[in-house]
């Protein structure tokens, strides 16, 4: 008799504890945010061509991108030139951030179209400027990238971003970012933002292309030669736990950018 009892005990609180775990399961999925993915592009334009080429990128398509925004297409967009002393100068002097919603890689469901913004425009004016923005500028690269982590500490896109284009050598680098690394950074760094991304397009697996970018934002480029203090102790557990970071990445390329023109709305990522 005891033990039939026993066998009763048992399997109630058995039942009881998978009631419990089956709880769990749905609140810790919905705690989990989904995935956050921006795609960059790279263009160069010819130095007579520049002052004409942000004019039609901010008064036209800036606004065009804006109403994108507003429709909930996109997340942010972003426009930033590279500056004169950064190392990618030759290689390209303008680029674009397409932040998307979360959960979605792209917004090829949009159909804003510039006649909505501007609707004084005629056919011939709106097919005109879309021909002339291609023409202005050469396509380098496209990349499409998977946020990993960071912060950002302004209400607004920061006006300064060093972007540092990295190959890894192993899933260390990115394991120590998920490690509260924006935290350290935070603390430690003169920076006001900081961002960092996993490349997902095929190229990335190339022996020699970069894999992995980071964003370190200010406000201005005084700020940007500033030292950084960051907590010794902190460093160590990362040193210890990773290694140094000479053995997980290897910094291909860096371009230090100007913001020329952002979205408005304030999001979860504003490179």
């Amino acid at each position: 008799m005891m033990i039939k009892k026993t066998k009763k005990i048992v399997y109630s609180s058995l039942g009881l504890l998978l009631f419990f775990c089956s709880l769990q399961k749905p609140l810790a999925q919905e705690t989990e945010q989904p995935e956050l993915y921006l795609n960059f592009g790279f263009y160069k334009v010819d130095q007579d061509k520049r002052a004409s080429y942000e004019l039609l990128m901010t008064d036209f398509f800036g606004p065009l991108m804006q109403k994108r925004v507003d429709e909930g297409c996109l997340s942010n967009w972003i426009f930033r030139r590279v500056l004169p002393n950064s190392s990618l100068y030759g290689e390209f002097t303008h680029m674009t951030i397409d932040v998307m919603i979360r959960g979605e890689e792209g917004y090829w469901d949009c159909d804003a179209q510039l006649q909505e913004v501007f609707p004084g425009l005629s056919p011939k004016i709106r097919k005109h400027l879309s021909e002339e923005k291609n023409s202005l500028r050469e396509l380098v690269h496209r990349v499409r990238t998977q946020y990993v982590a960071g912060y950002n500490s302004l209400e607004k896109v920061p006006p300064i971003a060093v972007y540092n284009l990295s190959k890894t050598k192993s899933n260390l680098y990115e394991a120590k970012h998920r490690d509260g690394f924006a935290d350290f950074f935070a603390e430690g760094s003169n920076t006001v933002a900081w961002h960092a991304m996993k490349r997902i397009d095929s190229t990335a697996w190339a022996k020699w292309e970069w894999d992995y970018i980071t964003a370190d934002c200010y406000e201005t480029v005084e700020q940007m030669r500033e030292a950084a203090s960051f907590s010794e102790e902190r460093n160590q557990y990362y040193k210890e736990k990773y290694g140094p970071s000479k053995d997980q990445r290897d910094i291909l390329l860096r371009a230090e950018t100007r913001l020329v023109f952002a979205t408005e709305k304030i999001n979860d990522s504003q490179e």
